[in-house]
């Protein structure tokens, strides 16, 4: 490396990699995680990654291990799912069984957190609303007792009388024109 130049960082790497993937070089892709890896050896992403790779590649000893490395990290459902398909690849039905009871757990309490942070929010709204419907009924009131407040109704009051009257006047008669073909001028 020339001066100027670094080594790429750990996302990049992941970047190139999940490229790779996609593409579908799963050997290529796990090399980028594996340096990923050297960048940052905790990086529970690259584990996982690494692992989906290592197994779609057919290398299913070496997937269960970086699956279970992510999952000693970060406990996701996203790594017990790849555990379950790790598992079955290997025979290893029981595990893999007890492995989907478990991603479905995990499932279970995402939904019921899920559903009770919008009962949360539902309850904030509410209270919110209210707060707002309190307040502003406060403020019409507090802004009617003020100067301002009684000037602002005696004008709302005035304009509403105009416009009553606009609305129930008879056209104004033009200067000078008496109905007719006619047009008088002033002499």
């Amino acid at each position: 490396m020339g001066l100027g130049t670094s080594a790429p960082s750990h996302f990049d790497l992941m970047k190139e990699g999940e490229a790779l993937a996609d593409a579908g070089d799963y050997t290529a892709a796990a090399e980028r995680y594996t340096e990923a890896l050297q960048v940052a050896p905790d990086y529970w992403v690259a584990f996982l990654r690494r692992g989906v790779c290592l197994h779609a590649a057919g290398l299913h000893a070496l997937a269960l291990a970086d699956l279970t490395t992510c999952l000693e990290l970060e406990d996701t459902v996203t790594a017990r799912r790849a555990r379950v398909r790790v598992y079955e690849a290997l025979g290893r039905c029981s595990d893999a069984a007890a492995e989907r009871q478990r991603a479905g757990a995990m499932d279970d309490r995402a939904a019921e957190r899920r559903a009770a942070r919008a009962a949360v929010k539902a309850e904030e709204k509410a209270y919110w609303d209210g707060v707002d419907a309190a307040a502003k009924k406060k403020a019409t009131a507090d802004l009617s007792n003020t100067d301002f407040g009684k000037w602002m109704k005696g004008h709302q009051k005035t304009h509403r009388r105009k416009e009553e009257l606009k609305r129930n006047a008879e056209p104004p008669a033009h200067p000078g024109f008496d109905g007719g073909d006619v047009y008088h001028t002033a002499e």
